[in-house]
């Protein structure tokens, strides 16, 4: 059994309009669903203020929580939280930035493989 694999995207006979549409679409609700909350919810304070100790200390690569060294959790997050941070200043849609990049890449790499693998009418 052989697989026929399509010699163009779906995404370039649809053109840029859909993947457009729905990036408005992903960034408006981010916009307007970010300032409901507050900073505190989940664990977005957490890794904020760890973000935060880590400009503070200048120390990029152990991680502490109230001067205890902490090692139950991934760097990552805290790394581009602090470096949105010295970019753009402490603040809380800084400290929402790099997720809410994600979130907008997450969006697009799943349109680009929906539309990669099948044709445009899934």
């Amino acid at each position: 059994m052989t697989i026929k694999m399509p010699s163009r995207s779906a995404a370039s006979t649809l053109g840029p309009g859909p993947l457009i549409g729905l990036l408005l679409w992903v960034g408006l609700f981010l916009l307007l669903r970010s300032p409901q909350q507050s900073l505190m919810a989940h664990d977005e304070g957490y890794y904020a203020q760890q973000a935060r100790w880590i400009l503070e200390n200048g120390d990029w690569l152990t991680v502490g929580w109230w001067g205890d060294l902490v090692f139950d959790r991934t760097i990552g997050l805290q790394w581009l939280i602090a470096l949105s941070y010295s970019i753009f200043g402490r603040s809380e849609w800084a400290a929402r930035l790099p997720t809410a990049l994600a979130s907008v890449g997450a969006v697009v790499l799943t349109w680009r493989l929906g539309t990669r693998f099948w044709d445009d009418m899934v």
